[in-house]
């Protein structure tokens, strides 16, 4: 398995397709647990928008990385710093077929190292309630769920109510 650090503008492509089946995932079982009616054209016209916030996600304020195993594209994960102590983990997704092979745990610890060696002291991050795997790892890994969204936080507020909110103190 092989972490490819990204900068704005690069492998945008590739990016692009592993955003855009994560949105696509997202929108399918948000719709399928609260009814929403987010449409394929919706996801769509969003991408444009989140792929211009990576460039939030750079040294020295974050990272983004396009996770690679035996040649293969397989998932995508990133921090942003949020002010100067704490950060966001962002985009954490792993390709459904590579689910339960430890790929996500990598990610997370990289993430995390990253976020320490960045001299952040407290990371934050949003899931879905439906993420329940997700939600153990992060879990096991020392985060904690917190009552709102922290600040920094840009999930729109219509929607608090499907997410989860969790934090970690490095």
């Amino acid at each position: 398995m092989q972490f490819i650090s990204v900068n704005y503008g690069e492998r945008e492509d590739d990016i692009r397709s592993l955003l855009l089946e994560y949105l696509h995932w997202g929108a399918r079982n948000m719709n399928q647990y609260w009814n929403l009616g987010i449409t394929v054209q919706e996801v769509d016209e969003f991408i444009d928008t989140d792929i211009k916030t990576l460039s939030r996600m750079q040294p020295p304020n974050g990272r983004f990385y396009l996770i690679q195993n035996k040649g293969t594209l397989v998932g995508v994960g990133g921090l942003r710093r949020l002010n100067k102590t704490s950060c966001e983990l962002k985009r954490m997704y792993i390709r459904k077929p590579y689910r339960g092979q430890g790929i996500g745990l990598s990610l997370l610890h990289q993430l995390l190292h990253d976020a320490r060696a960045l001299q952040f002291k407290k990371v934050y991050l949003d899931t879905p309630l439906f993420c329940k795997t997700a939600q153990k790892l992060y879990e096991t890994n020392g985060f904690r769920y917190i009552d709102k969204p922290y600040p920094g936080n840009e999930y729109p507020k219509d929607r608090w109510f499907m997410m989860k909110f969790m934090e970690l103190d490095l």
